[in-house]
């Protein structure tokens, strides 16, 4: 989503609103349109598609009330009348990804452009939960407290950077603190989740294995442990360390869909449907079971 300060509100002249074919048919000319622009000196002879429906999606997450809403509405769903489910697949994958801010800005556009859609604050709500599942940032902090203050505004910022998907910006912040806090683990759990997320799996291993050596023996890190395993093809392992993950927490769905995850990759179909079954009898909503039981009932 962009932001406010990139969105400019243009009257179109009859003459640019009829070279855009899909719009032209819907546009009011005589009401502003918001646009993302990348500066107030707009040149409208430049406005793409993209650029309408970036403004009002923008302005209807900010501003639901807006004079000219139901317009907005309209006219977004008129030009692409699938863009319901496009964001809400968008707003998936982030999740999916970790980036969880961004998810939930999705979901805010969504709401604005459909705000009488329940599936849409059920996608919410799902993705709260799962975000809630996120080692916190509280957790992460419980052992700084004595530290001085530079070396938790470091931590903070490394641990933002990863949670936002900016994993390639922590490295060199993570690294600071290593250097500081060589025998803290959980400086080597934030190192081990951005080298996951950048799919640096053996390097991610070594980081996790580490933060366990040092102390850090709990279900995130063997769950994080054993996704990395996974990749490099270390299956065994992978489902002791998320076996010694659900012994602390029998109920963590995150778990349970690795472990049906897990299945997959050795085959055992029947076996991954039981774990992402036993995921929705605790979270009917969990989008990742319901994605997995999905691609495995195409796939026969």
């Amino acid at each position: 989503m962009p932001n406010s300060s990139s969105i400019v509100f243009v009257k179109l002249p009859a003459a640019l609103v009829y070279s855009h074919p899909r719009l032209s048919e819907y546009l009011q000319a005589d009401i502003p349109i918001p646009v993302e622009a990348p500066s107030e000196r707009l040149n409208t002879e430049a406005l793409t598609e993209e650029m309408f429906l970036s403004g009002m999606l923008h302005l209807l997450a900010e501003n639901a009330e807006h004079e000219y809403a139901d317009y907005y509405r309209r006219l977004v769903l008129k030009i692409r009348p699938n863009i319901i489910n496009e964001l809400a697949n968008a707003s998936y994958a982030k999740a999916d990804e970790g980036c969880f801010e961004l998810a939930l800005e999705i979901i805010d556009a969504l709401i604005g452009l459909s705000p009488e859609n329940e599936g849409i604050y059920e996608l919410k709500a799902s993705i709260l939960k799962r975000q809630e599942r996120t080692p916190s940032h509280a957790e992460l902090l419980e052992n700084l407290r004595q530290k001085d203050t530079p070396f938790e505004t470091i931590y903070a910022d490394a641990y933002n950077d990863v949670l936002n998907d900016r994993d390639g910006e922590a490295l060199p912040k993570i690294q600071r603190l290593i250097e500081q806090e060589p025998q803290m683990w959980q400086v080597w759990f934030l190192l081990g989740w951005a080298l996951r997320k950048l799919k640096r799996w053996e390097d991610g291993t070594a980081a996790f294995r580490k933060a366990i050596e040092l102390g850090g023996d709990n279900k995130d890190v063997h769950n994080e442990l054993a996704i990395c395993l996974m990749e490099i093809g270390d299956l065994k392992q992978s489902r002791r360390e998320l076996e010694k993950a659900l012994s602390e927490d029998p109920e963590n769905v995150k778990i349970i869909s690795n472990l049906g995850i897990l299945a997959l990759k050795s085959d055992n179909r029947e076996e991954a449907s039981g774990f992402f079954h036993v995921v929705l009898e605790i979270d009917p909503h969990d989008e990742i079971a319901l994605k997995y039981l999905e691609r495995m009932t195409e796939s026969r």
